[in-house]
């Protein structure tokens, strides 16, 4: 259901606490509600390219970001060919200045052959422990799923426990279209239950949640929570806590079906088990896409594509809390033609080859 202009911003003004303390809705959440937002891209950050024996990078990608201890931690996706095929791993990006992405920290993980793609990272405040969520084909069940490791300190990724399924099995539930597809994990918490929520490439957002006491493991059968077209909802959604505010913002990584240029759409709810409400799901309005990004001296981005990323948040704990006045989105862009010399495109018009680089927007 998309929400008007007068509507989106009356249930602004009768549920936000800051609205309440005065005549107008804050600026910045109208911004989001009424879907007027605009961006400024950096261009692609170097990160160091991990050397490797026989090997050659391609991508880091799908990012997850926290603030701690004085700098940024970014654990990602890491994309390389190897002995002719893609490898599927990750990798941890440490640093403490973001105009100098070159000095960062990088350390390898999950190296073996498993395909572990997608993290979402966050400290556990029950727990005093760091998380670390992600998609992991198990060797086991031979099928794809969410898992999770926990960390002793964020920046010390050699800490990080072996791999553990939140699921025995694939749940019955799940939509089946040419089989099973669920994907870009989340997580987030309201103080009495921890919700997880994903995507499946067929337009479908998910969601199952679990007790505190239960957490990491008990979680429910995932529910389909809403269904749109893949030019809405395709993959890549990240949910938030709205400062000041008792809303909450998903927003979801959505495909063009002419062009498949990627942009991101947005939904807000009152409640993480409650309805979600579109605000804007086209892409010549996105929440975050070419329409409404641009370079610094107001050039046309340097990507056309804003894909899988996650913002910068407020704090570092399951609240996941979404500074309005303040956002700045980690996302992977790629120019759309360049290619690395010597890698044969694969399967899905070569995607898993595609060098994706990483970028900052920053809202204006």
């Amino acid at each position: 259901m998309r929400l008007s202009r007068n509507l989106l911003l009356g249930m602004l003004l009768a549920a936000s606490a800051l609205a309440a303390k005065s005549e107008a809705p804050d600026p910045a959440l109208t911004r989001i509600l009424d879907n007027t937002l605009s961006w400024t891209t950096t261009g692609p950050l170097p990160f160091p390219v991990l050397p490797e024996a026989g090997a050659v990078h391609l991508a880091y990608k799908n990012p997850a970001v926290v603030k701690a201890k004085g700098g940024w931690h970014i654990y990602a996706s890491r994309k390389s060919f190897v002995a002719g095929k893609v490898r599927h791993s990750m990798a941890y990006l440490g640093l403490s200045d973001w105009n100098h992405p070159e000095q960062a920290k990088v350390v390898p993980l999950f190296t073996d052959e498993a395909y572990t793609s997608a993290p979402a990272v966050f400290y556990y405040t029950p727990h005093q422990k760091w998380y670390l969520f992600y998609g992991r084909k198990d060797p086991a069940i031979n099928a794809e799923g969410p898992a999770f490791s926990t960390l002793d300190d964020i920046d010390r990724p050699e800490t990080i426990t072996p791999p553990m399924m939140c699921f025995p099995s694939v749940p019955e539930s799940l939509p089946k279209k040419k089989g099973v597809r669920w994907l870009d994990f989340t997580v987030i918490g309201d103080g009495k239950k921890m919700y997880l929520f994903f995507t499946d490439d067929s337009g479908h957002f998910l969601r199952s949640s679990t007790s505190l006491d239960d957490f990491p493991l008990g979680w429910e059968p995932p529910v389909v929570v809403m269904k749109h077209p893949t030019s809405v909802i395709f993959e890549a959604s990240c949910t938030f806590r709205l400062k000041n505010s008792p809303l909450y913002l998903t927003i979801v990584e959505a495909i063009e079906p002419i062009t498949g240029l990627r942009f991101f759409t947005s939904f807000v709810a009152d409640r993480l088990d409650g309805e979600w409400r579109l605000i804007n799901g086209d892409a010549r309005q996105p929440f975050a896409g070419v329409n409404n990004v641009s370079a610094a001296d107001g050039t046309k981005p340097w990507s056309p594509h804003i894909s899988h990323g996650e913002m910068l948040c407020a704090t570092q704990d399951e609240s996941m809390i979404l500074d309005p006045e303040n956002m700045t989105f980690l996302y992977q862009g790629w120019d759309g033609k360049t290619r690395v010399p010597g890698v044969p495109l694969g399967n899905f018009n070569g995607y898993h080859e595609i060098p994706w680089q990483l970028a900052l927007l920053r809202s204006r």
